[in-house]
């Protein structure tokens, strides 16, 4: 069969587009395919966010009205309101009462009767706008109490008499010594608030009317339905409550239209703002929108459909002409050829390069053949070299010379240039690492066996000692040895942090050990606030008489373990045992901002502790326990001799911390007044007399813990 014969085979064969393998055609195909859907999602998603961006600015404006209407109408209540409080409270010292009153008259259009009572109920002035005056029963009306109890009263809309929507508003009157005297009742009209319900913009068609909290309207441009008793719920099926939820809703209005409606609540008064809008005209420009949308996605599919007819007819059947090629070349077949017609651009320039490459590469086949082997052995020795790119390393040749480093090799052995180290030999090499390398170097170049884990420490001039850890190995040829590959890892800090962690693992508690930083711990010594603790078992000489030693020693375990635990539970440092006692502090290592309350807490898990013990012991061996906290500076670090080290605090404070130890009592925790100032809000102490010790010249000032406070116990 004829090349061109089986390059028309491949046209005419689809499995061949849709190989099993996975081939470059199919995965453009599945690309351009995926392209498509990404596109399409896009204008779905573009659609989607366009309708709820129409939806939000419906929100926004719908709010931004009820906002408006809100404001205008708590300013206008808030303002009545407080003329007639002012003027109440000026009533009570002045003498021209009827003064006043007329002064408020004037001030107000608004105000229709103003009417001035006294505590018992009775009419002291009553000023009229229209009308006769209004006769009332005064301890019937719903703001008599409210009143006399000294609060002021805005009370529902009512039509009375007037026509016109009107609501009572009353304000206590005192005397000059602030007892109530009497009561100032004012009737006001509410048109204002009808006008500026009316008044208010929302879109084209839009408006804005209000209703109390039984759904009576207060405010409506439509007279007719502002006038009846109906309300909202019989009107439309919803309460005021039920529209001023938050949310759009969409319901038919008061006239029979459908609307989208929005309520809210006033602050100032028992009513809600109701904005509304007819339907078709706050959905008419998403429904565009939607459409207009809908058209860009139907065209984006119908240009997906012919980039993907595109594709399969311009692209993939000349691919499968390459790929046809490309595997007989995986083949090892230098013959193959592609035979792409002329035609499909790019696709056929391609081919034809991919035809002119399979001839030189058959030209050249042996050249390569004879590269590979020295690109072969190459490659060994490179893989030898630079196994461990983070370590340091280097290459010699069987007479100890150094042929290679690199970077991390200088910077261990601290060597600022390659030049210093590349052509030295190991026996060169600044002492005393020359010395410590030498004698392993000739050992592995002798026996040809590989060395692992070499651990030296020199001491360099820059750096000081370090701890390094080695492994040699040979370096081997094709047919012989080339030299030794020397890796070195800098274990320097790595030694520092595991032998500062085996000395503190027997000082600090493991929840601040796992949180301490080596690097800022000062091995000389530091000053800083701690709060100091001691705590000594009593009567463990008299009994320590009657036990042998190893009970003695079980029993004193027993009790040092259950003091201890409290120290360590509460993130406490323990200095050490002393006999039958022991010495703990906090706020160090690490800083604690309640250390003091935290030593309070652990005298009191202490006490509870020894409680629980005596239940397991028998009534002989239920020994007592002192417990003395102090705060104050002192200097914590390292003390001793290279033989012989412990980290400890030392310092006055420290001392005075065992002093009062020392007198406390049976089953008594003493602190100091330092102390007592940091917890006095979460404790419950007893003062006591004030006590004299050693190498302090005036008397302490201490207290006896009783207990934590219920909020301090309620938060644990």
């Amino acid at each position: 069969m004829s090349r061109v014969s089986k390059g028309r085979r491949l046209l005419r064969s689809p499995a061949r587009l849709l190989g099993p393998e996975g081939s470059l055609s199919r995965r453009l195909h599945q690309r351009v395919l995926l392209l498509g859907i990404i596109a399409i999602i896009g204008f779905v998603f573009v659609i989607v966010t366009g309708l709820l961006g129409a939806q939000n600015r419906q929100e926004r404006q719908f709010h931004e009205a009820g906002l408006q209407a809100t404001r205008a109408f708590d300013s206008y209540l808030l303002d009545v309101r407080s003329d007639l409080i002012a003027t109440a409270a000026a009533l009570g010292p002045s003498a021209d009462q009827s003064d006043l009153l007329r002064q408020l008259i004037a001030r107000r259009p608004t105000l229709f009767e103003l009417q001035l009572i006294d505590a018992d109920g009775r009419i002291l002035i009553q000023r009229n706008r229209v009308g006769r005056p209004y006769q009332i029963e005064v301890s019937e009306q719903p703001w008599f109490s409210a009143v006399r109890a000294g609060y002021s009263y805005l009370g529902a809309v009512d039509f009375g008499e007037f026509s016109v929507p009107t609501v009572t508003l009353a304000a206590p009157v005192t005397d000059e010594l602030g007892v109530f005297a009497a009561s100032l009742v004012a009737r006001f009209d509410l048109t204002t608030l009808w006008n500026i319900a009316i008044s208010l913009p929302v879109a084209e068609s839009g408006y804005v009317y209000i209703s109390d909290q039984q759904g009576q309207l207060v405010a409506h441009r439509n007279l007719r339905l502002l006038y009846s008793d109906a309300t909202l719920q019989s009107l439309i099926g919803r309460s005021p409550q039920a529209i001023a939820d938050g949310n759009l809703h969409i319901y038919p209005a008061l006239d029979g239209r459908w609307v989208l409606g929005f309520g809210m609540a006033f602050e100032l008064a028992p009513w809600f703002a109701i904005v509304e809008q007819p339907l078709f005209e706050a959905l008419g420009p998403s429904v565009m929108l939607a459409l207009g949308m809908l058209l860009a996605l139907v065209l984006a599919a119908w240009l997906v459909r012919s980039i993907l007819r595109f594709t399969r007819v311009q692209i993939l059947r000349p691919l499968a002409l390459l790929r046809g090629g490309v595997e007989r070349l995986q083949q090892g077949d230098l013959q193959a050829r592609t035979r792409v017609p002329a035609g499909h651009g790019e696709l056929s320039q391609l081919g034809d390069a991919f035809d002119q490459m399979t001839e030189q590469l058959q030209a050249r086949e042996q050249q390569l053949r004879q590269s590979l082997a020295d690109t072969t052995e190459l490659k060994n020795l490179l893989d030898n070299v630079f196994a461990s790119i983070v370590s340091g390393v280097m290459t010699t040749d069987l007479q100890g010379r150094i042929t290679l480093c690199n970077l991390a090799a200088l910077r261990i052995l601290d060597y600022p240039h390659s030049k210093m180290l590349v052509g030295q030999t190991v026996a060169s090499l600044r002492p005393p690492l020359n010395a410590l390398l030498l004698p392993h170097v000739q050992s592995v170049c002798r026996a040809h066996e590989p060395l692992i884990g070499l651990e030296v420490s020199p001491v360099l001039e820059e750096r000081g000692k370090v701890h390094l850890r080695c492994n040699l190995s040979v370096l081997r040829g094709a047919e012989q040895v080339l030299g030794i590959a020397i890796v070195i890892d800098d274990v320097t800090t790595l030694k520092q942090m595991e032998a500062q962690r085996r000395l503190l693992e027997h000082m600090v508690s493991p929840a601040i050990l796992s949180q301490i930083d080596p690097d800022r711990l000062q091995l000389g010594g530091q000053r800083r606030e701690i709060t100091a603790l001691f705590a000594d078992i009593h009567g463990f000489t008299r009994i320590s008489e009657q036990l042998t030693p190893e009970k003695l020693v079980g029993l004193l375990n027993r009790y040092l373990g259950a003091m201890a635990d409290a120290v360590l539970a509460q993130e406490g440092t323990i200095d050490k045992f002393l006999g039958d006692a022991i010495m703990a502090w906090f706020n160090a290592p690490l800083p604690q901002v309640d250390h003091a309350l935290r030593a309070v807490r652990t005298a009191l898990q202490i006490r509870s502790a020894i409680e629980q013990l005596h239940e397991e012991l028998p009534a002989a061996l239920r020994l007592s326990f002192g417990v003395g906290i102090h705060t104050g500076e002192a200097v914590l670090g390292l003390v001793g001799t290279q033989a012989r080290i412990e980290y400890t605090a030392i310092g006055d404070d420290v001392n005075t911390a065992k002093r009062i130890q020392e007198h406390s009592g049976i089953n008594q925790i003493l602190i100091s007044a330092q102390i007592y100032q940091a917890v006095q809000d979460d404790v419950e102490v007893r003062p006591l007399q004030r006590i004299k010790v050693k190498g302090k010249q005036k008397p302490l000032e201490v207290y006896e813990v009783i207990g934590l406070k219920k909020q301090v116990q309620g938060a644990r």
